[in-house]
């Protein structure tokens, strides 16, 4: 009798072992049901992005065919190219190796950087350049914004002289307006503002407004080169000066 009782209970020991081990199967293929997505595309998505959560999945996509690259500085060259085209901040902390001569810690925050910059620039937002608080950062990005609207009225908000200046230089070039480029102070940054519409207009006559002859005779070189006219190096001074010209422009 108690060999039968003793066998009972060894019977039901062996069924609850094994109906718990069935249950665990059932969560672990469960679990595994999931994960192979048929929780929805949407949340499969979401489990291989991980910080890639706001990008499309191609986009995800184009991640991985970076990390395919077998040389580390073009892999994370690839990563760091991507992060920027996507303004995709989170992306820079994939780059898993120093860049441009930087240490790992920095290229991160300096991909970081470049993508808030970026978004300010991408949203035509002072507001939002204003934000940007490292070195350089926010009068790069008005410069960029007042490029963008053609207003050389904005460029007066950048701080930095040479980044002023280049501002400037820009905006007169574009809209081919040499009064934009009285509004640069340093004087020798102005002639050289002068001599870039000369060339982006193809016009020498802006040149006269030198009264350096050396200057001048630069100037109507810079634009006949640029022209590819020898009939605008006759009207250099210098015959050192035009006869240079003369071989350059044929």
């Amino acid at each position: 009798m108690n060999h039968k009782l003793i066998y009972a209970l060894l019977l039901v020991v062996l069924v609850i072992w094994i109906s718990g081990c069935i249950e665990e199967m059932e969560e672990i293929e469960g679990q595994d049901k999931e994960i192979a997505g048929e929780v929805g595309e949407e949340d499969w998505t979401e489990i291989k992005k991980d910080e890639w959560r706001e990008a499309e999945q191609t986009d995800y996509d184009r991640y991985i065919e970076c990390t395919k690259k077998s040389l580390a500085v073009e892999r994370d060259t690839c990563i760091y190219d991507l992060a920027l085209e996507l303004m995709e901040e989170t992306a820079c902390n994939r780059v898993e190796s120093g860049l441009m001569g930087k240490n790992l810690t920095d290229t991160i925050e300096y991909c970081k950087r470049q993508v808030k910059l970026k978004k300010a620039i991408e949203l035509n937002s002072l507001e939002e350049c204003r934000k940007l608080d490292f070195g350089f950062d926010s009068d790069n990005c008005v410069k960029e914004i007042a490029l963008r609207r053609n207003d050389s009225g904005v460029c007066n908000e950048i701080s930095d002289s040479a980044i002023n200046v280049n501002c400037l230089n820009g905006i007169a070039i574009k809209q081919k307006n040499i009064e934009i480029c009285n509004e640069i102070t340093l004087e020798n940054a102005r002639g050289g503002c002068y001599t870039n519409v000369a060339v982006s207009s193809f016009d020498e006559s802006i040149c006269d407004i030198y009264e350096n002859i050396t200057v001048k005779d630069n100037c109507i070189l810079s634009v006949a080169q640029a022209k590819k006219d020898s009939s605008v190096c006759e009207k250099i001074f210098s015959e050192l000066t035009k006869n240079h010209c003369l071989k350059t422009t044929q």
